[in-house]
C-alpha cells in the first residue's frame, strides 16, 4: 500500500490543504503532520515515527513537503522505515492532482507498491512543474483581452491530468 503524508509548517500546511480541498470539493487522500516553527525536531520525529510505525514494513510511504533540505525533509528521511520517499517543493498544483494520481496508480495493479510509488512521484513532479507558469509564456500572443490561453487548462481540474502516461511514467 502507498501511504501519503503531508509534513510542513502548520500555517502553510493548513492553508494548502484547505484551498486544495475547497477546489477539489473532496478531502485530500493524505495524513497531515504539521509542526511549529520552533518545535524541536525530536517532537516532529516522534509524531512521524509513530504514524509511519503504524504502517506495515511492506508498505511504501511518500512524504510531501515544502522543500528538500527543510526540517520536515530531514526528519522524515531519518525515520527508519524501509521505503520512505520525500518529495519537496510541493505546491498547490501537486495537491490538487494528488487524489487523481493516487487513483491512477491504483489502476497499475501489475506494478509493485514501490513501482507505483515511483510512478506517483514522477506524475506529481511533472504535474507540479506544469502548474508553474509565467505570464509571458501563457498569455495570448496577440494580447487580446490579456486572457490566459485555455489550452493550458484542458483535461482536469486545472488541465494537468491530461498528460499521457508516457509524459509522467507508466
Amino acid at each position: 500500500m502507498v501511504h501519503v503524508i503531508l509534513c510542513m509548517h502548520t500555517p502553510l500546511l493548513e492553508s494548502l490543504c484547505e484551498l486544495s480541498e475547497r477546489l477539489l470539493e473532496a478531502p485530500l487522500r493524505a495524513t497531515c503532520v504539521g509542526h511549529g516553527f520552533e518545535e524541536p525536531e525530536r517532537e516532529i520525529y516522534q509524531r512521524l515515527d509513530e504514524l509511519i510505525s503504524s504502517y506495515s514494513k511492506e508498505d511504501v510511504v511518500l512524504v510531501l513537503g515544502d522543500m528538500l533540505g527543510s526540517r520536515s525533509a530531514t526528519v522524515a528521511m531519518s525515520i527508519p522505515h524501509p521505503s520512505i520517499t520525500y518529495l519537496g517543493g510541493v505546491n498547490l498544483s501537486v495537491l490538487i492532482e494528488l487524489n487523481g494520481a493516487l487513483e491512477w496508480a491504483e489502476g497499475l495493479s501489475h506494478l509493485s507498491d514501490r513501482e507505483r510509488l515511483i510512478a506517483i512521484v514522477e506524475r506529481l513532479t511533472t504535474l507540479g512543474r506544469a502548474g508553474v507558469l509565467d505570464s509571458q509564456s501563457c498569455l495570448r500572443p496577440d494580447g487580446e483581452d490579456s486572457q490566459i490561453d485555455s489550452s493550458y487548462y484542458e483535461g482536469s481540474v486545472f488541465g494537468l491530468s491530461s498528460l499521457s502516461q508516457s509524459e509522467v511514467g507508466s
